[in-house]
């Protein structure tokens, strides 16, 4: 069994927001 993108766990939201912020830290 492989949990899909949407079954993803509590620290996929969390790596998304650090990688936002690094973008926008970019720009």
């Amino acid at each position: 069994y492989e949990p899909s993108i949407l079954e993803a766990p509590p620290q996929a939201p969390a790596l998304t927001n650090l990688t936002l912020e690094e973008l926008l830290s970019g720009l």
